[in-house]
């Protein structure tokens, strides 16, 4: 049965069908499209973060190394501050031992005549 002369009714038929499954076709493949898409762009958006935080790791453990290098330069100038207290705190006993050993010689008769009186 020809509609027009020269086209039959089955071949308007398969030429709709094909158009029909050609926009199917089309549209399912724009639709993955646009998925498979939106999956790149939130891989590449956690891959981001997580290079992000990577360098946030690296600049936590630089600065951690910096405070612990910076704790034991203070430990040991707490350690020479120590040193030095026991230091000066030996010549301070020394220094009080001789005035103590001079207050007890002023206070002995020297050629038979009595001690000085201090003030």
């Amino acid at each position: 049965m020809d509609l027009l002369p020269g086209i039959d009714l089955a071949s308007v038929l398969v030429g709709a069908v094909s158009g029909l499954v050609g926009a199917v076709l089309t549209f399912l493949a724009t639709r993955r499209q646009h998925e498979v898409s939106e999956r790149s762009v939130y891989i590449a958006a956690v891959e981001g973060l997580t290079a992000s935080l990577r360098a946030e790791i690296e600049r936590v453990n630089e600065a951690r190394r910096e405070l612990k290098e910076r704790i034991a330069a203070l430990e040991a100038r707490i350690a020479e501050l120590e040193a030095r207290e026991r230091a000066l705190q030996a010549r301070i006993d020394e220094l009080e031992r001789e005035r103590d050993r001079l207050r007890d010689d002023l206070r002995r008769p020297i050629n038979g005549n009595p001690p000085e009186e201090s003030p």
